[in-house]
């Protein structure tokens, strides 16, 4: 067998694997994640400051547009938050709050997103912040992200 017959037969492959891929128009990935996480409030990570702490990082290169991720946070008993997902351009070290919400009590799992990051502000490498405060009430906040992901437009 020659090495462009080769070639070709692995060429027909990959085009077969997509295909299969493939159901309604929709893409389905080679393989899909399932997140695991913490489900004790006393297992998560704590705040108790009332100004905003980085808890959780991410450093990549931007690879597709759109990033989303799950959380899994709130608060003790009497007490409110607050979460910020803050984007950092690497190159520049310019900062940008992409989303903030209100936390309360109890511990929920939330899926956020999916948040553009687009070319023109985030041309490279790039970091994401999860902050937390506590923002009332005697106890604290606490948070995990469990999962995080980046994807093409849709």
């Amino acid at each position: 067998m020659r090495i462009t017959d080769l070639e070709d037969e692995v060429r027909a492959l990959r085009k077969q694997v997509e295909e299969l891929r493939r159901s309604d128009g929709v893409v389905v990935p080679p393989w899909l994640p399932v997140a695991f996480g913490p489900v004790r409030p006393q297992d998560l990570p704590t705040v108790t400051s009332s100004s905003f702490e980085t808890v959780w990082e991410a450093r990549f290169t931007k690879l597709y547009p759109f990033v989303a991720l799950t959380t899994v946070q709130g608060c003790d008993e009497g007490t409110v938050g607050a979460a910020q997902l803050v984007a950092t351009d690497l190159g520049t070290g310019e900062e940008e709050v992409v989303d903030a919400w209100p936390l309360g009590v109890g511990v929920a799992w939330a899926r956020r997103g999916p948040y553009e990051l687009p070319d023109d502000r985030y041309p490279g490498e790039v970091r994401l912040s999860m902050r937390y405060r506590r923002s009332g009430g005697p106890g604290a906040v606490r948070a995990s992200v469990v999962d995080a992901a980046q994807h093409p437009a849709d």
